[in-house]
C-alpha cells in the first residue's frame, strides 16, 4: 500500500516538473505560436500544429 502510494506520489511530481519544463521553454522562446505554425514541410520533432 505505501509502495503504491509512493509511486504516485512520484508520478504526479515528476509530472508537474514536465509542465513547469514546458512552460518554462514555452516562455523562453517569447511565447509565440508563429514560430510552430508551418504551413510548409517540418522537422519531426515540431508534431504540435495549431489550427
Amino acid at each position: 500500500m505505501t509502495n503504491k502510494k509512493m509511486l504516485f506520489r512520484v508520478g504526479v511530481g515528476l509530472t508537474i516538473i514536465g509542465l513547469i519544463i514546458t512552460l518554462a521553454g514555452f516562455s523562453m522562446a517569447g511565447g509565440q505560436l508563429e514560430k510552430y505554425r508551418e504551413d510548409g514541410p517540418h522537422s519531426w520533432y515540431r508534431t504540435i500544429q495549431f489550427n
